[in-house]
């Protein structure tokens, strides 16, 4: 059974672009992300994702993207269907998913709040 996907992401490639619709989140494995969002027609750079950071969480949620992300990485991909398969079959470890997730978004609503002001 298959939870998660490697993607590798080469050096110049976007990963995905603000605005655009998505269903996954991934985890760096390997390598640095840049992102940024634009805010009054000016790009403003968001802190970059590095090994263990989970990026793409709010298109998971929401279905569409909030930033630009551009590097060179190591991913694991997850999307809905991987996360409710985890439900049904790991119950426990989807609860700790779930509220690891929780709180990386709110940390990233605060932060953001913060660095737009």
């Amino acid at each position: 059974m298959c939870l998660a996907r490697i993607v590798e992401v080469p050096e110049g490639q976007r990963l995905f672009t603000e605005g655009e619709k998505g269903g996954e989140m991934f985890v760096v494995l390997s390598g640095e992300l840049a992102s940024s969002t634009h805010r009054h027609g000016e790009r403003v750079a968001l802190m970059p994702a590095k090994r263990g950071d989970v990026i793409g969480e709010v298109a998971l949620f929401h279905g569409t993207r909030t930033a630009d992300v551009v590097e060179p990485a190591r991913l694991l991909r997850f999307g809905n269907e991987d996360l409710e398969r985890l439900g049904r079959h790991y119950p426990r470890i989807a609860t700790h998913v779930y509220r690891n997730l929780k709180q990386v978004l709110a940390g990233r609503i605060v932060s953001t709040s913060a660095a737009l002001r």
